[in-house]
This record gives structure tokens, C-alpha cells and sequence, in this order.
């Protein structure tokens, strides 16, 4: 099974509130899954694979935290652009809580 970078971290919803943290034990193993070792040379290369999370709220942000999170003007859609660099150099910038 071809593994995402999603399979790495945990999401939690409730309570109007939405996180997403590093599970640091599967992280653990992302060095010795063969996929995610194609990345990473891909990665070094200058080959970096880019991903674009884009959450619709059903109503606006009370407050958005993250490192790489941008909310929308209207503060209904949270955006958070990544890439493989950043799973690998630092993971917690695919991290983020949300509330609404």
C-alpha cells in the first residue's frame, strides 16, 4: 500500500474544532517504508512534490494556527500548501488547529 504524508499525522474533529498534529511513532517508520524513501530521493533532486490542503468551515474561523496556514478573506476556507521538503526538514508545518 502506497502511503500518503496524511498517514503520518492524526486528525481530531469536535467541538467545532479541528487539529491535525504529527503522530510521532508512524513517523518513526516513514525512513524505512520504500515509498516514502522514493520521495525523499525525489525530494533531492530538486524535485519537491507540493500539496495543497484546502478546508471548507460551514461557518467562519474563530482562530486558524499553524505554520504554513492562510485563511481566506471571508475566514470560511483555511489553505495550507506544503511539500516533501517540509515533511522530511520539518514536519510540523503539515500541522494546524482550527476553530469555528
Amino acid at each position: 500500500k502506497i502511503k500518503t504524508f496524511d498517514d503520518y499525522y492524526d486528525v481530531t474533529i469536535n467541538n467545532n474544532v479541528i487539529t491535525k498534529t504529527l503522530n510521532k511513532t508512524k513517523y518513526a517508520t516513514a525512513a524505512d517504508d520504500q515509498y516514502m524513501k522514493s520521495v525523499q530521493q525525489m525530494t533531492g533532486m530538486s524535485s519537491p512534490i507540493t500539496a495543497n490542503y484546502i478546508i471548507n468551515l460551514p461557518r467562519e474561523a474563530k482562530k486558524a494556527e499553524g505554520k504554513a496556514v492562510k485563511l481566506s478573506d471571508d475566514k470560511k476556507k483555511v489553505l495550507l500548501t506544503v511539500t516533501s521538503d517540509d515533511f522530511f526538514e520539518d514536519p510540523s508545518k503539515f500541522e494546524y488547529r482550527i476553530e469555528y
